[in-house]
């Protein structure tokens, strides 16, 4: 707790002298030669005292008045007393020598703090968590904007025990809605999964962080963990980026984003236990690339591209590496009809995708799909199903089984491996479903995995 003592000291005849402050962290005399440590504070408390008399019961009052001035100006906001000085605000645990210090739970209250004041002050752009410390909330930390909220490697925002929360409350939110400007780095979030028991995946419990309605947004190099839920949702978002973060033992999506524009999803390293690695649900010119993901014994689809009618186009996904996840590697559907659209809507191209348990790349009653340069192995299913409407390109789609040996034989079964591809080689066009288990596919043709020619 922090506590001061002022003292206005008068010369006998020449008036103020200067303030003098004694409290926890020291004494300090004349504002004039101070650092910025409460400036604001000195100077209120030096302003008044110059405002009365130096001389007999003037004196006196002088004295008193701005010891009530300064008293009250610390009630009314004492976190501007002791904020370090700018841009950051620092949040520590016990002994750890933060402008706010937190507990062993709660951490939220003095979390909240610091953010309202980096909201309220223009001087400030930061709150900083510091390490080694495990920061236990029990209610929602909330970031406004224009405010960057990062930590050390080793500051944790952790979930209390059997907390009791409702559907859709987040672990993080925005102050207010809508919001620009915000950025959250560096840090980890656990959801606490073992310390909230028997709640099931998927059903809206603890999503790690929830935005609405907030552009300019940069989440990265975090580590993000047990979620019940999502593990960031953002929804009628614009320009989004995410990225250098590591998601583990998550209960939905890695990244769920609702109507957004300018979405970037890149360099992460996603585990997916329930639902998909990235999801975009009727978003327009977003991108996901050098993203690596995989199951972690459970989950969907690796990038999941959706519509519930609205307009979807500019959507463009490259260079990521989809493994060994439960469903499919991509999956494009909608539900309803899409608004005519000129052009492609959605680019899949040069990525990798191995050992899937369903389709490589799955599309669904969505048209203007071009599919391209994929490298494709080890699928359980149909390499590459598309609808009519889609397209595919004249560039190879390579897609292998693991004993490119064996050379193609229509006698043989879904074992046979190929080298070929949805292309205009493998004569694959808009309508088939198109496979490296076929040697080729006629326009409106069903091929299936089970079979090595149409």
């Amino acid at each position: 707790m922090l506590w001061w003592i002022f003292e206005v000291n008068h010369e006998e005849q020449g008036g103020v002298s200067g303030i003098e402050l004694i409290g926890s962290r020291g004494v300090v005399r004349h504002p004039w030669e101070r650092d910025d440590f409460l400036e604001g504070v000195h100077m209120k408390a030096m302003c008044v005292s110059k405002a009365v008399s130096t001389h007999g019961s003037e004196a006196r009052a002088g004295k008193w008045v701005a010891l009530f001035f300064a008293i009250m100006f610390l009630v009314a906001g004492a976190h501007v007393a002791f904020a370090a000085a700018p841009p950051v605000v620092y949040v520590s645990g016990n002994g750890g020598g933060g402008d706010y210090t937190c507990g062993s739970s709660g951490a939220q209250v003095q979390i909240n703090q610091a953010l309202q004041f980096v909201a309220a002050n223009p001087a400030y752009t930061t709150v900083h968590l510091k390490g080694p410390f495990t920061y236990v909330i029990n209610d929602t930390v909330r970031v406004g904007g224009k405010t960057i909220f990062e930590g050390d490697s080793n500051a944790v925002l952790k979930l209390a025990a059997n907390c009791g929360w409702p559907k859709n409350k987040a672990m993080i939110q925005e102050l207010n809605s809508p919001s620009s400007n915000i950025e959250i780095r560096g840090f980890k979030i656990d959801g606490n999964k073992a310390g909230n028991p028997g709640i099931k995946p998927g059903a809206y419990y603890h999503n790690l962080i929830h935005l609405r309605s907030c552009s300019n947004v940069k989440v990265h190099n975090m580590y993000l963990q047990g979620s019940y839920n999502d593990v960031f949702k953002i929804s009628g978002g614009k320009n989004i980026e995410y990225y250098n973060c590591i998601l583990h033992d998550n209960g939905h999506d890695g990244l769920y984003a609702i109507k957004c524009s300018g979405v970037s999803a890149h360099n992460n390293v996603i585990g997916i236990k329930c639902n998909s690695g990235l999801r975009f649900d009727s978003c327009t010119n977003c991108k996901a690339y050098s993203n690596r993901i995989f199951s972690e014994l459970g989950g969907g689809a690796g990038i999941q591209v959706q519509s519930d009618g609205a307009q979807v186009t500019g959507m463009e996904f490259y260079n990521n590496k989809i493994y060994k996840t439960a469903t499919f590697g991509f999956w494009v559907f909608a539900r309803g009809t899409l608004p005519a659209a000129s052009g492609t809507r959605v680019r899949i191209h040069d990525n990798e995708i191995i050992g899937v348990r369903g389709s490589a790349i799955k599309i669904t009653n969505f048209p203007g799909v071009l599919v391209e340069n994929n490298k494709i192995s080890q699928s359980g299913d149909v390499d590459i199903s598309m609808p009519d409407g889609a397209s595919t390109s004249s560039e190879s789609n390579e897609a292998t089984l693991p004993d490119s040996s064996v050379t193609p034989d229509s006698s043989e079964s879904s074992d046979t491996p190929a080298a070929l591809s949805c292309s205009s080689e493998s004569s694959c066009s808009s309508g088939s479903s198109c496979s490296s288990k076929k040697p080729s596919c006629s326009s409106g043709s069903s091929c299936s995995s089970k079979k090595s020619s149409c």
